[in-house]
C-alpha cells in the first residue's frame, strides 16, 4: 500500500513539472515570437497589439517588458511594428529597402530600426533611427529613408549583417483621429530595393 501511495506521488509530482515546464515553453514562446498574426491593429506593414493600457492585458504587458523599456501608455504613445515589408516578405539585412511616406499626424514621430534580439543594430554612422526634426524631406514634404548594409547619401539607416530586423514607428501625442480609426491612417510603405 505503501509503495502505491509513493508511486501515484512521484507520478503527481512528474505531472506537475510536465506542467509547468509546458506553461513556460508556451510562455516563452508566445512573448518572444510574436508575427503580427494575433495584432489587432492591421494597417499595410504595420501591425500593433492594441490601445489598452500597459498591464491590462497580460501577454501585451509581458511582450512590451521583453522588447521596450520604459514603454508608456498608448493615451502618450501608438507603437507599431513591421517585421515584413509592403509585399509580406521578411526584413533581412541581405536587401535593401527604402521606406516612404508622409510626416505622421502626432506631436512627435520616430521610426526606428532594431535587430531581431530587440537591441539597436550597432554602427559606425551611430544612425538608429529618424524623426520628424531629423529626417531631410523631398519637395513635396515627404521622405524617404534608405535601409541597407551600405552607406548611402541621405535619410540612411544602417540594417548591419545580423539577418532579420525588424521596424518600429512611435507616434507621440497623435491626433485624436489617428486613436478612432489607426487603420486608414497613411502609415509609412517598406520596398526592398535594388543594390
Amino acid at each position: 500500500m505503501l509503495r502505491i501511495s509513493e508511486m501515484k506521488k512521484s507520478s503527481l509530482i512528474l505531472l506537475i513539472l510536465i506542467g509547468l515546464l509546458s506553461g513556460w515553453g508556451i510562455a516563452y514562446y508566445r512573448i518572444h515570437h510574436w508575427t503580427g498574426k494575433d495584432a489587432t491593429i492591421e494597417n499595410g506593414c504595420w501591425r500593433g497589439q492594441n490601445l489598452a493600457e500597459v498591464g491590462t492585458n497580460q501577454l501585451l504587458t509581458a511582450r512590451i517588458a521583453v522588447a521596450t523599456l520604459y514603454a508608456l501608455n498608448p493615451s502618450e504613445v501608438i507603437y507599431l511594428v513591421a517585421n515584413s515589408d509592403s509585399k509580406g516578405e521578411e526584413l533581412s539585412s541581405e536587401n535593401d529597402y527604402v521606406i516612404k511616406g508622409i510626416p505622421l499626424d502626432a506631436r512627435y514621430w520616430s521610426i526606428t530600426l532594431y535587430a531581431e534580439d530587440y537591441f539597436l543594430v550597432p554602427n559606425e554612422a551611430d544612425k538608429f533611427s529618424y524623426n520628424l526634426h531629423n529626417v531631410r524631406y523631398e519637395s513635396d514634404s515627404s521622405f524617404v529613408i534608405n535601409i541597407s548594409t551600405l552607406k548611402k547619401e541621405h535619410n540612411w539607416l544602417p540594417s548591419g549583417d545580423k539577418g532579420k530586423f525588424y521596424m518600429t514607428i512611435r507616434m507621440y501625442h497623435p491626433q485624436e483621429h489617428v486613436y478612432k480609426d489607426i487603420q486608414s491612417v497613411q502609415l509609412p510603405t517598406i520596398e526592398k530595393a535594388t543594390r
